[in-house]
């Protein structure tokens, strides 16, 4: 008879283990149907004869039970509820030196509501441009540019503050990498822009994750080190929603972050997702007062909105 090894987290993953921590008495069993299984089969490669192959009708037995286990849910990560805690998974998405999405929200809605008090809505001619519309409407996957320069950058901060309470406002979700109040402290990198993407993505759509699933995105988590891991792990959340919102200031990026190919990456993003045959529709809107970020994005970008031009 051979020893059986098992992963000890996938016992404890599966519901495997009592209330005591000791393997529970299905595990066992399953764990004498493979031996039963491994001893039949020696027995069988020792000898054609059928008569000496023994077992059979145990194996049979012990199939039996496995499956019955199997379809009754005692193994069906297939299904919803409280078995796996969402909030196991995001706490390895904390970036300490990330600012809280929520402060840097406040803080562009608070600065746009003292200049609105000053200078009126400026942007209510940008928020009613037709390309803007346009976009908005469409029902695929698609990336905006909302660019200006440095006497426009507030008119674009207004802009995605209004854009985001508006579509929260809708119930839609919505998920924005914007610049921190204190920028020198709270400069963004590709992993860690993806990485905070993908920890609103998941806090806002917890209804989506069964079991199984909620696994399989810990164990990308786990693994992702590179940007391209995150833009795979990015991917893999989108799952299961029918329309979501990204809002990203480009303000925000560290300088190696300003020279990744952005648009090049979402419009692969988009194409996967399409052959993946996953119907969420992913709008993507990035702000940026910066000529090399803007170069980039006029090369590949479907929509671009000068917002200089707009407000004129």
């Amino acid at each position: 008879m051979r020893n059986i090894i098992f992963d000890p987290a996938i016992v404890s993953q599966l519901g495997l283990k009592d209330s005591d921590s000791s393997i529970s008495k299905d595990l066992q069993r399953i764990c004498q149907l493979v031996s039963i299984m491994i001893l039949t089969e020696t027995e069988g490669n020792l000898s054609k004869s059928p008569h000496t192959v023994v077992g059979l009708p145990e194996t049979r037995r012990a199939l039996e039970e496995f499956h019955t286990l199997r379809y009754t849910g005692t193994f069906d990560t297939s299904k919803g509820g409280p078995g796996l805690n969402l909030s196991d998974i995001l706490p390895s998405l904390t970036i300490p030196t990330l600012a809280d999405p929520e402060a840097t929200l406040r803080y562009y809605a608070i600065m746009c509501k003292i200049r609105r008090q000053k200078e009126g809505d400026t942007t209510c001619s940008l928020r009613r441009s037709r390309r803007l519309q346009g976009w908005a409407a469409e029902t695929r996957s698609s990336l905006l540019l909302v660019k200006g320069s440095f006497p426009t950058r507030h008119l674009l901060r207004d802009l995605a503050a209004d854009m985001i309470c508006l579509l929260r406002k809708e119930k839609s979700i919505v998920a924005w990498v914007l610049q921190a109040k204190s920028q020198q402290q709270h400069a963004h990198g590709v992993v860690d822009i993806l990485k905070e993407l993908v920890s609103q993505i998941l806090q806002q759509n917890p209804a989506t994750f069964t079991e199984r699933r909620a696994s399989l995105t810990a164990r990308r988590i786990r693994d992702a080190s590179t940007a391209e891991d995150w833009c795979s792990v990015l991917g893999s959340v989108l799952g299961g929603i029918n329309e979501i919102y990204l809002v990203i200031d480009t303000e925000a990026f560290a300088d190696q972050a300003k020279e990744y190919g952005w648009s090049c990456h979402f419009a692969s993003l988009f194409n996967e997702l399409q052959a993946r045959r996953i119907t969420t529709t992913v709008k993507v809107m990035f702000i940026s007062c910066r000529k090399p970020v803007i170069r980039q994005f006029q090369t590949d970008c479907g929509t671009v909105i000068d917002a200089g031009r707009s407000c004129r």
